[in-house]
């Protein structure tokens, strides 16, 4: 926790981080916030398919 803020799921919301397949009590959370981040193309996520 960093200023009351869960550090590691900022940085899956920010794009900066992914999720790895792992069992924890926040998964959920964790996978909405990554899900969210890819929704919204930032970071990690800004990027184009290749054709």
């Amino acid at each position: 926790m960093v200023d009351g803020e869960n550090f590691n799921k900022r940085l899956l919301t920010d794009g900066y981080a992914r999720l790895y397949e792992s069992s924890f009590s926040k998964r959920n959370t964790f996978e909405d916030a990554e899900a969210q981040a890819q929704q919204d193309n930032v970071r990690l996520w800004d990027f184009e398919q290749p054709t």
